[in-house]
C-alpha cells in the first residue's frame, strides 16, 4: 500500500505543479488503473488515511483524470491542418513532432 500511496502523491504533485500558462495535461487512466485507484481509495478509508483520501478527491474533483482505452495516446502526425485538431496546443504539439521527425540527429 505504501508504494501505491506514494504513486498517488506523485501524481498529485505532478498534476498541481504544472505551469499555469498552459492547459493542464490530464492523467490518463485505463479501466485497470481506475479500478486500482478505487481500491487504493477504499483501503485509505479503512486505514483512516485522511491525507490520501484528500489527495484522491482533489484530483477527481479537479478533473485531473481522463479515462482512456489504451495506455499510450494515438499519434496524429498527419492531422496538422485537419478539422479534428481543435486546439492551438494540439497544433503546436503536432508542429513540434513534425520538426523533430524532420531533424537530422
Amino acid at each position: 500500500m505504501t508504494v501505491h500511496a506514494s504513486a498517488v502523491y506523485a501524481l498529485y504533485l505532478v498534476y498541481f505543479t504544472q505551469p499555469t500558462s498552459l492547459p493542464k495535461v490530464p492523467i490518463r487512466l485505463t479501466m485497470n488503473t481506475w479500478n486500482l485507484l478505487q481500491s487504493i481509495y477504499k483501503h485509505a478509508f479503512t486505514q483512516k488515511a485522511s491525507d490520501l483520501i484528500y489527495v484522491i478527491r482533489k484530483l477527481r474533483d479537479n478533473n485531473a483524470f481522463v479515462y482512456v482505452a489504451q495506455e499510450t495516446p494515438v499519434s496524429k502526425p498527419l492531422m496538422s491542418d485537419n478539422e479534428f485538431v481543435t486546439t492551438q496546443l494540439e497544433k503546436t504539439l503536432i508542429q513540434a513532432e513534425h520538426t523533430m521527425q524532420n531533424a537530422v540527429l
